[in-house]
């Protein structure tokens, strides 16, 4: 996970509108100078997404893909102040993303990543520490510390939960 997710592939008010428009947001944080362009790696996740909805319930989606020409395993995660459709399971719109892109052809090990991701944004105790960060450090620090520490992360990024 260390590497998966950086703090420049997270972002707290993104503005989708679509899953479309997630997929394009996810791509331009993905895009490295060498490898997959933006509108390909958008293109894998909505041929996947076509397939099968990735959203898991409880306002989440992990839309996975595997993109010819990445160089290693990415991850982008995403939250939106408003919520889209997503065919998930609960019926309950989703309002944050975290993307995983991954080499074609997927290995076992990337199937691992998606297992482990899949795991952390199912776990209640996960969700709820997500959505009290209020800075992309705190959501960075979170994905770090799975799935020892499942405290709060220590910087001042993290605001109260409600409640």
């Amino acid at each position: 996970m260390k590497d998966l997710l950086s703090l420049d592939r997270i972002v707290l008010n993104a503005t989708f509108t679509s899953k479309q428009h997630a997929f394009e947001d996810v791509g331009r944080l993905a895009y490295a100078r060498r490898g997959p362009k933006p509108d390909e790696i958008a293109l894998r996740l909505a041929k996947r997404e076509a397939r099968s909805s990735t959203a898991l319930g409880y306002g989440m989606a992990l839309p996975h893909a595997q993109v010819k020409g990445l160089a290693k395993p990415v991850a982008v995660f995403l939250r939106s102040s408003e919520p889209i459709a997503f065919d998930a399971p609960d019926g309950v719109l989703v309002d944050q993303i975290c993307a995983l892109l991954v080499p074609k052809p997927a290995t076992a090990e990337h199937f691992d990543l998606l297992t482990q991701l899949t795991l952390m944004v199912s776990d209640r105790r996960f969700r709820q520490l997500l959505a009290a960060c209020n800075e992309p450090l705190g959501v960075w620090q979170l994905f770090q510390q799975w799935p020892y520490g499942m405290t709060e992360p220590t910087s001042t990024a993290i605001a109260m939960a409600p409640g």
